[in-house]
């Protein structure tokens, strides 16, 4: 039987995507316009355990450069995160997904 999730929605910023125990199924970030690195963790800020990093997307050098955007996802297989749920945009320009229960 599949299980359904709830969804983030579009996290386009940092943010804290939930407060309290849950379980975190899948992780998915695309480039925006260049690299980027984006984090999960396990508390309401960045200063809980970092559960996730994603580190994506391409300037490839030239005349002009090259900017190649990438889309990524990661199963994380159900981890529990016990504070809450605190996404992190670190670095770039990303458009990013959490499914969780």
């Amino acid at each position: 039987m599949v299980q359904g999730c709830r969804s983030s929605g579009l996290l386009d910023q940092s943010a804290i995507v939930y407060t309290g125990r849950v379980k975190v199924m899948s992780f998915r970030a695309t480039s925006i316009a260049g690299p980027c690195i984006v984090k999960l963790f396990d508390g309401i800020d960045n200063t809980g355990l970092e559960i996730a990093r994603i580190s994506i997307g391409q300037n490839i050098p030239g005349a002009p450069p090259t900017i190649i955007d990438e889309t990524m996802e990661f199963d994380l297989h159900g981890v529990i995160c016990n504070t809450g749920l605190y996404y992190e945009e670190t670095s770039g320009d990303a458009a990013a997904f959490v499914e969780f229960v």
